[in-house]
Formats: structure tokens, sequence, C-alpha cells
């Protein structure tokens, strides 16, 4: 069964080498979340869509051309968060007026969703009872790596060992291996 959820929060991961963040969903009663990873471009410009800064963003190419649909009327679309196959969302958006599904990276769709003031579904049997950053806090790096889709893991894993961060390092492979993922060669 699919619920309507809302952007909650955002949250930096303590991972100074990615600049990762964790994209928290909420229901709107704040009962149930969902952490969703991005990466640093994505979060940078959430950043600064949710501090404000419209000189920098009304400019950028998500504005732009959301502004060109709505110019023509071709604004009726929602969010579906469908699954989350081997750690990835599979993630769609949809035109309300065809029925046409255009798949899209999970953090790319809440971006635009936060643009274009879109409605944003999942499946309810992917939300977890809720929870804020303290969880983070308390459950440490294995359970923000949790949160990660397994191809940022793997671009992470190398930049890790390079800084010698291994205790990240060995926290990523462990999650890799969880999934039983394929380690990037090195």
């Amino acid at each position: 069964m699919r619920m309507k959820v809302k952007m909650h929060t955002m949250i930096k991961l303590p991972l100074d080498s990615s600049g990762l963040g964790i994209l928290m969903l909420s229901d709107f009663e704040q009962t149930r979340t969902l952490g969703i990873p991005c990466d640093k471009p994505t979060y940078d410009f959430f950043f600064l869509h949710y501090s404000n800064y419209n000189e920098l963003t009304s400019k950028a190419i998500p504005e732009v051309l959301w502004g060109i649909l709505k110019e023509r009327g071709l604004c009726n679309f929602e969010i579906d968060i469908k699954d989350n196959v081997d750690g990835e969302y599979v993630t769609d958006l949809v035109s309300l007026d065809t029925g046409s599904r255009y798949p899209m990276r999970v953090s790319d769709a809440l971006l635009l969703a936060h643009i274009g003031e879109l409605p944003i579904y999942i499946e309810e049997n992917m939300m977890c009872p809720a929870s804020g950053p303290e969880e983070f806090q308390i459950n440490g790096l294995a359970s923000i790596l949790r949160l990660v889709e397994s191809p940022l893991l793997k671009e992470m894993l190398p930049e890790a060992l390079r800084i010698e961060d291994y205790e990240l390092a060995s926290a990523i492979r462990d999650e890799l291996c969880a999934r039983g993922e394929q380690l990037p060669k090195s």
C-alpha cells in the first residue's frame, strides 16, 4: 500500500571525505521515517534550497527546466518510490496525465519534488518507526552505511583507503560483503 510522505530533515554524514548526506522522509504524522542517501552535489543543492539561496538556485538547470514544464502546463507529476533492490531505490517520476513513468535516481527525484512541490509516495512497508538524527549517533557508522546505496559505497571504499581511514574502509567493506556485493578492485 502506498503512503504519502514529505521531506523531514537532512543529515550530513560524518564522513568528511565523501560529503554524503541522508535525506530523511517522514509521514505527515511523523510516526514513520526513511533515510535516503544522496551524493555531495545533490546534498549541497538541497542545502542551498533549504537555506533560501534563491539567487544561486533560481538559474540552475533543475529550476529552469521545471519552469519551462510549468509554463507549458506540463507539471502534473508525482514521485513514486516503489522498492529497494540491492540497496538501490526504484523510483519513478509519474505523469498523472498520461501515466508515463520515468525512472530517476531517488535523490534527484526528491530534489525535483522539492522544486516542483510534487507529492512523494512510497510503499508503506519501506518506512520505519520514527527516529531522528539521534539514531545515527547511537547506532554508529554501521547503521549509517546501511542507508547508502551499493554504488556509492563502492566509490567511498577507495577514498577511505586513500585518506587512510581504515575504520571507515573496514565498515564499508563489511557492509558490501553483507550485501553479497563484489568489492571494487583498488
